[in-house]
């Protein structure tokens, strides 16, 4: 019986063995080469260690998700601005977990702060600012993260990356782990690392759908979502408490449990935040401020701001404003 070679005309057959020989050559090589390369970066205030995926096609690397980039970092007293920069057309979805210390995340003029255990998906659209004050400093684990069916599952479950979500100290068994097991993936870097990661964030994406998709059954996201527009508006504790159906006491026990503060400190910073943020961005006069953040006189507005940012918001402005 004639080979398959026989029929390839002998000028041709040196060439067909040399093809041949390339594809089994490239095909070893992608099998052993390292499928992350190592990323380290130091500068003022910032250092970090990160694993990047040095090959581009999602499709011929896992089955659903592909791992952008992991590591972690830390940030040492001062201000962090980040522009977006996908690398694609698709989009890149950014998860941090504070592993240490406590921050400001700060986007279209609103700051949020994070604090250890938070968890935070940032918007995939929008620069943003990671302050920590000075003197202070916050350490991070992240992974990055692209693939068609996150798009899809996280617009299903309103999980669109618009605004971001914050998760503080979520009581979940992958969320927490994942991050961990990413970083510890990019330093090892098997050789079946793509896949491995890709299982990875598919069990962190299901679970946060699960925690998101019943949101409005736990009593944490039904109080944020109600706090929320109090930065404008005046407010009531019992008529608060009632709201989410505790009592004025076990209210108070819920946010020292979780925000470590109480309610009414938890509400003054949330004004305070935004105060500053207004002080440094615009010309909006501070008696004005104070009737926006709906205090009933300057003067307890300018006894709030003291007591968060430790200066008056006339110094805060001379010193921050524009």
């Amino acid at each position: 019986m004639k080979k398959k070679s026989d029929n390839i005309p002998a000028k041709e057959k040196k060439n067909h063995k040399r093809r041949y020989r390339t594809v089994i050559n490239i095909s070893e090589r992608l099998a052993t080469e390292s499928f992350f390369l190592t990323r380290r970066t130091e500068r003022k205030g910032y250092r970090e260690i990160a694993y990047e995926n040095q090959y581009g096609n999602a499709l011929l690397q896992a089955p659903c998700f592909n791992i952008s980039s992991c590591g972690k970092s830390t940030f040492e007293g001062g201000i962090f601005p980040y522009k977006k920069t996908n690398i694609s057309n698709t989009n890149i979805w950014k998860f941090h977990y504070i592993t240490e210390g406590e921050g400001l995340f700060s986007h279209d003029g609103k700051e949020y702060p994070l604090k250890k255990g938070d968890i935070l998906l940032e918007p995939f659209t929008k620069d943003f600012t990671i302050t920590v004050e000075k003197g202070g400093s916050m350490q991070r684990l992240f992974f990055d993260f692209t693939g068609g069916m996150a798009e899809s599952f996280f617009l299903t479950q309103e999980i669109t990356g618009y605004t971001p979500v914050i998760l503080s100290q979520p009581d979940s068994g992958t969320l927490l782990p994942c991050f961990e097991e990413l970083f510890a993936l990019g330093k090892e870097n098997p050789e079946d690392a793509s896949f491995t990661a890709s299982k990875i964030i598919y069990s962190f994406v299901i679970d946060l759908g699960r925690i998101r998709k019943h949101a409005s059954k736990d009593i944490r996201y039904k109080l944020y979502s109600i706090l929320e527009p109090l930065t404008f508006k005046k407010y009531d504790l019992d008529a608060l408490a009632d709201s989410v159906g505790m009592s004025r006491r076990t209210l108070n026990r819920f946010f020292l449990k979780y925000m470590g503060m109480t309610p009414v400190e938890y509400i003054r910073i949330q004004k305070i935040n935004f105060a500053a943020h207004a002080l440094k961005t615009t010309n909006v006069t501070i008696s004005e401020l104070a009737r926006i953040c709906a205090y009933s006189s300057q003067s307890f507005f300018t006894r709030d701001f003291h007591l968060v940012m430790k200066k008056s918001p006339t110094e805060y402005r001379q010193e921050n404003g524009k």
